[in-house]
């Protein structure tokens, strides 16, 4: 009897956890996006601050990215956008599309070649 209960314990409290992961998982919308490019523009009122960058896609599509909170300015300043802006060196931004815009939640060196974006 004590077998069976703690058994039946078992199960409702593994339901209880998968329900739980799957109510918080359905709130946050899941993965994220990515989107690999060139910066072509940034907006920033100085060189360390800055408010949304536009990024030309592989597929020559301008994606403009809102600056989130988790983006770390210590290597990821206006000034550095604009140094990939200015040379082409690729970018991979990992986004959330939110009823605001798109939200950079992260941003990288993409590691393939830079292609032509005249």
């Amino acid at each position: 009897m004590v077998a069976r209960r703690a058994a039946s314990t078992h199960r409702l409290l593994l339901l209880v956890l998968l329900v739980v992961l799957g109510a918080s998982t359905a709130c946050t919308g899941g993965a994220f996006k990515t989107a690999r490019g060139v910066v072509v523009d940034v907006q920033a009122s100085g060189l360390i601050e800055w408010e949304s960058i536009t990024v030309r896609t592989d597929d020559r599509a301008e994606l403009t990215f809102l600056r989130g909170q988790r983006i770390d300015l210590r290597f990821w300043r206006a000034s550095h956008l604009r140094d990939h802006m200015a040379t082409g060196a690729r970018v991979r931004v990992e986004y959330d599309a939110t009823d605001q815009g798109l939200i950079a939640v992260a941003i990288n060196d993409a590691s393939s070649p830079t292609p032509d974006v005249r």
